[in-house]
């Protein structure tokens, strides 16, 4: 895994047809921290890729803000025919996707294999 100094906290891999990518929070000393669609986007980019399995198991602070960092992420990739997959969310954080009415464009799944594969998205209980 590829770690990149961006102001966010992320591991970069390559999968089978898709970039995997682990997301953690921003750094708190970071003041000018990018905007996490641009920094993906850029790294999309950069590995020729247009699927986008995100792995958000780590990160403590799934907030509005974040959220509109993934819609403007989701947004981006649809545009050019891509895909972005979640994994790694909590029950409570599937339940923010899905109060906010994006699970159909931001589908979660319970592990890595089931989001590389596109298997049935996991529903909040």
């Amino acid at each position: 895994m590829l770690a990149i100094a961006s102001g966010w906290d992320l591991e970069v891999e390559r999968g089978p047809g898709c970039l995997l990518v682990k997301l953690g929070d921003p750094e708190p000393d970071s003041a000018d921290v990018p905007p996490l669609a641009d920094v993906v986007w850029s790294l999309m980019e950069q590995y020729l890729v247009s699927r986008l399995v995100l792995d958000l198991s780590e990160v403590r602070d799934f907030d509005r803000h974040l959220l509109a960092h993934l819609v403007r992420l989701h947004r981006r990739i649809h545009a050019h025919g891509g895909m972005i997959r979640l994994m790694g969310l909590s029950r409570a954080n599937q339940a923010i996707v899905q109060i906010h009415g994006l699970n159909s464009h931001l589908p979660v799944y319970e592990d890595m294999e089931d989001a590389v594969m596109g298997a049935y998205p996991g529903k909040p209980r």
